[in-house]
């Protein structure tokens, strides 16, 4: 029987919420003053620890227990099935509120979609999906992965799986975002194309600190009983750095390319993208018991969190925008956040009664 751990149906809870909140995402508006935009920037920082939580949960999920490969390929051959049907049907429903004309899209543009990547002027916005395909990938690594996470602590291999580790980490992290930002404070600089920056790190940029993630989680999760002891105070004094690092650097680019910046989906990359996720999962750690209706609750939205992701795009931009309540499309930071919680509640509500159709709920599970 799969172990249930109260700490993971949290984190898992709370990082779909970020994600349905950051998906909403204008919080912004051109009456703002100067203070009032940078703390809905701050507070709206948060949402940067979504998909980094996902990973890290996931990472502690299947690091942490026996692999057996054939149930492991099998899962994703399920998952790459999954991810395309649903690519699928929200390019059907959306597409016809957003009266696509389908004749115009050729056979060609459609497969190329359906499989991982969208088509050229594609009319219907699908860019949340690069989570899945990423967590393949990572998948058809973690056999490797694995091998090198069980290997004997006392061998040579392991300490200097460690050193590679923390040398990777300030690689991937640290070294192109203060580049970055030392080349957005240097005038005659600012023009310089930076994506060759992405040449530095295996595979592209935001895969790999993924996968960094998926790693942390699986330590985190092995040395939970040590790391638990960590005073609350500095956890929250780390979270707290992470989110002035981060307004901070939305405030040095933003204002030197003079144009809207995403802090949160680059967040992810950044060193204080990482103080911000990982002091939310360490500070998850310390959960030890909730009441049993809270309990209950969390399990109920863990269990249901991939399809709250699939789903909440289709009826948070179709249903909720288009046909119900088309004022919702004027957006701000307490708007995103009651939308993210209706999406999030709802949405894991109906998954259990989908669960009880044959066919459907495998595209639940």
């Amino acid at each position: 029987m799969k172990k249930d751990y109260q700490y993971i149906n949290f984190l898992k809870s709370i990082a779909i919420l970020l994600v349905c909140t950051y998906h909403f995402g204008i919080v912004l508006t051109s009456a703002d003053t100067g203070y009032l935009r940078v703390i809905k920037v701050f507070f709206y920082n948060l949402c940067v620890a979504g998909v980094p939580l996902f990973f890290m949960v996931n990472g502690a999920l299947l690091l942490n227990k026996e692999l057996d490969m054939k149930a492991h390929y099998i899962k994703i051959v399920k998952m790459l099935f999954i991810f395309c049907t649903w690519r699928i049907i929200t390019f059907l429903i959306i597409g016809y509120f957003t009266e696509v004309d389908y004749s115009t899209i050729g056979i060609r543009h459609l497969f190329n979609y359906v499989l991982l990547s969208n088509f050229e002027n594609n009319p219907v916005p699908t860019n949340h999906f690069w989570f899945i395909p990423t967590l393949i990938g990572i998948h058809l690594l973690f056999p490797i992965l694995k091998k090198a996470f069980d290997a004997d602590k006392n061998e040579p291999i392991y300490r200097n799986s460690l050193a590679l580790l923390c040398i990777a980490i300030f690689i991937l992290f640290l070294i192109p975002n203060l580049f970055y930002v030392f080349v957005k404070q240097m005038p005659m600089l600012v023009h310089l194309d930076l994506t060759g920056l992405n040449s530095l790190l295996p595979f592209s940029l935001s895969p790999a600190c993924m996968l960094m993630y998926f790693i942390m989680g699986g330590l985190i999760h092995q040395q939970k009983d040590k790391l638990i002891e960590l005073p609350i105070l500095k956890l929250m004094l780390c979270l707290l750095g992470g989110l002035i690092l981060l307004t901070v650097r939305w405030k040095i680019i933003k204002t030197a390319d003079n144009a809207p910046y995403d802090a949160i989906y680059n967040g992810t990359m950044t060193i204080s993208g990482m103080m911000i996720a990982c002091s939310i999962y360490l500070t998850a750690i310390k959960i030890k018991a909730l009441p049993s209706y809270t309990q209950k609750f969390f399990q109920t939205i863990s269990r249901n969190t991939l399809f709250v992701y699939y789903a909440h795009w289709i009826v948070g931009y179709t249903l909720l925008e288009l046909v119900i309540y088309p004022s919702l499309s004027v957006r701000g930071l307490f708007i995103n956040l009651i939308k993210g919680l209706f999406l999030v509640i709802s949405l894991s509500y109906l998954a259990v009664l989908l669960k009880k159709l044959p066919l459907i709920k495998h595209l639940i599970n």
